[in-house]
């Protein structure tokens, strides 16, 4: 299996200030799709809010293993812990941009459907960019918002217009001061888990199972 995507590997070549630390949260009234200075969009999360063990999956929807990640052991932990709501589900970006810009703009479309129509389409988004993962670009995007009812036209422009940057390097730099320097990097109640050589279902669910017991 080839080496995960290190944060060490691109920090050189990020350009100073993409990953500055934004403050706030959303605590004002906003128009859908104009993201306010300041005020990242909130965590996507699923589940039991109020559940006493919380998974964290830090992910780059260009990154080939978060690809493995979110197809085949996602699914495992939605059918046996998020349905059951025995445990909180949170998403945050985490972007190693090893395809250029890409993971940029995903990380915009997928946040561009949260915008403007909540976090049941963002995980739609999230499930459908990872499958279409090899095709990624302005006309899937586009494309995959039409499938799920979102404007399709205007997540198009975010994505290429990067407009969610704020929102996506607030959650990448925060994942960085957490100590997170690989994707799919994933978290029970903020203990690590150790994938060993691939990415697989069973330390996550082995995790779960240990905090929740």
């Amino acid at each position: 299996m080839a080496a995960r995507l290190s944060r060490r590997q691109f920090a050189a070549s990020l350009t100073a200030g993409t990953l500055t630390a934004v403050a706030g949260c959303l605590s004002s009234p906003r128009d859908p799709g104009e993201q306010i200075s300041g005020q990242p969009l909130a965590v996507p999360t699923k589940g039991d809010p109020d559940a006493t063990v919380t998974v964290t999956a830090y992910e780059d929807i260009g990154c080939p293993h978060c690809q493995t990640y979110q197809t085949e052991v996602a699914p495992k932990i939605e059918s046996e812990y998020i349905e059951s709501n025995r445990i909180r589900y949170e998403f945050r970006d985490m972007v190693l941009p090893a395809d250029g810009k890409r993971s940029w703009e995903a990380a915009s479309a997928a946040r561009a459907v949260q915008d403007r129509a909540g976090v049941t389409a963002f995980w739609s988004s999230l499930d459908a960019l990872f499958a279409n993962q090899s095709e990624l670009g302005p006309d899937t995007y586009e494309t995959l918002a039409d499938d799920i009812d979102v404007d399709g036209s205007a997540v198009r422009d975010a994505a290429v217009e990067q407009a969610y940057d704020e929102t996506v390097s607030h959650y990448t730099d925060e994942a960085g001061e957490a100590g997170v320097d690989s994707t799919p990097t994933v978290t029970v109640d903020g203990s690590t888990v150790e994938w060993g050589d691939e990415i697989a279902a069973d330390p996550v669910l082995n995790a779960i199972e240990q905090a929740l017991s």
